[in-house]
């Protein structure tokens, strides 16, 4: 027992040290007065975070899923949070980040982790890339901004295999959907342009079902095949990643 606890102790030094030397992070904290309530957040380099420095949450990775959680931590609970992201501020290490016409220029770029997948015998043996972006906003920051909720099918079959309803089920997770969706808000469309409608109109012309509405399948579950303007992460002209979204309202704060 001694042992295994000494193990676990060597274990625990070596990764903070290893977090230390390769992460940058995020400091968030909540901090109330008698007569208004405010959030803070500041920016700290790794190295300046200290064995001795003490967090109510600390959150590995500040990709989309990080910075949802690490901002509703601060807004909703009196604690401090310390987000780890080891890729740093992306817009300031790359300029394309914030341009939606140049997403394509991030893959294989300096904010991707350049992951390739094993090769895959259904591809006769060839191995895929696989993009993960590197840095705050995680893959949110250099994706294809498309937004949608998905086949709500698709969440009932995960609800079965993580013991059924009130897990992962659609009527379960539509209250976590609003919420991102009213964050997000108003969202980007490719409505309006000539090529989306010289599509829109090559699809309804062999008979494709057509969503008119302006937000598309945003706020409802897509059923079966069709066309719809497709919603992005863009707001006025740029990209909106989860870290503009999410984290920077609070740093600006």
């Amino acid at each position: 027992c001694d042992d295994f606890t000494s193990s676990c102790r060597r274990v625990l030094r070596t990764s903070y040290d290893l977090l230390g030397r390769a992460l940058s992070s995020v400091k968030f904290g909540r901090c109330s007065t008698s007569a208004t309530e405010s959030f803070h957040m500041s920016r700290r380099a790794a190295s300046s975070v200290t064995e001795e420095d003490t967090y109510d949450y600390i959150v590995v990775g500040g990709g989309a899923a990080g910075c949802v959680l690490a901002s509703t931590l601060v807004q909703s609970a009196n604690v401090s949070v310390l987000l780890l992201e080891s890729g740093g501020d992306m817009p300031a290490t790359n300029n394309d980040v914030l341009n939606p016409s140049k997403w394509a220029n991030l893959l294989k770029s300096n904010v991707d982790w350049g992951y390739r997948l094993t090769p895959q015998k259904a591809l006769k043996n060839r191995p895929l890339d696989y993009p993960q972006g590197k840095g705050l906003g995680g893959s949110g920051s250099i994706n294809a901004m498309l937004l949608g909720r998905g086949f709500e099918s698709d969440y009932a079959l995960w609800a079965a295999a993580c013991g059924g309803e009130g897990h992962w089920d659609a009527r379960s997770l539509e209250k976590h959907f609003k919420a991102v969706e009213a964050a997000l808000r108003p969202f980007g469309t490719c409505k309006g342009s000539q090529l989306a409608d010289a599509i829109a109109e090559g699809a309804r012309s062999v008979g494709c079902r057509m969503d008119q509405s302006e937000e598309g399948f945003v706020g409802q579950y897509p059923r079966g095949g069709g066309l719809y303007p497709a919603q992005t992460m863009v707001r006025e002209g740029s990209r909106l990643t989860p870290y503009e979204a999410f984290l920077r309202p609070l740093l600006e704060a």
